[in-house]
């Protein structure tokens, strides 16, 4: 989480001297006009800086490497709330049985 909250505060920075160095007049009505197009632009950028800054995380996304990196089993929830084992249900087994034999916990 720190990572991302990094990453926002960089690509915020980044997009606030770029936005205020357009070196328009603010008050005439071309720069207005421009300058929300050049915000949506400059906005633009940086969300592409701030997608770029998260490329670290797609080693997550690729399949089997995310487990072995993580070590961890997939889980969910019931509609009771209880946490358990991430099964796929059969066709020969109703859902509630299978939730009832994978409870974990």
């Amino acid at each position: 989480l720190r990572y991302d909250v990094r990453c926002f505060i960089f690509s915020f920075v980044v997009f606030l001297p770029v936005y205020f160095m357009a070196g328009n007049n603010p008050l005439s009505r071309e720069a207005i006009e421009g300058n929300f197009m050049h915000a949506k632009q400059t906005l633009f950028w940086s969300r592409v800086l701030y997608s770029l800054l998260s490329l670290p995380f797609v080693l997550f996304v690729i399949p089997g490497l995310g487990k072995v990196l993580t070590h961890s089993a997939p889980t969910g929830y019931d509609s009771t709330g209880a946490c358990l084992e991430f099964e796929y249900v059969t066709k020969e087994q109703p859902a509630e049985e299978a939730v009832e034999q994978k409870k974990v916990g």
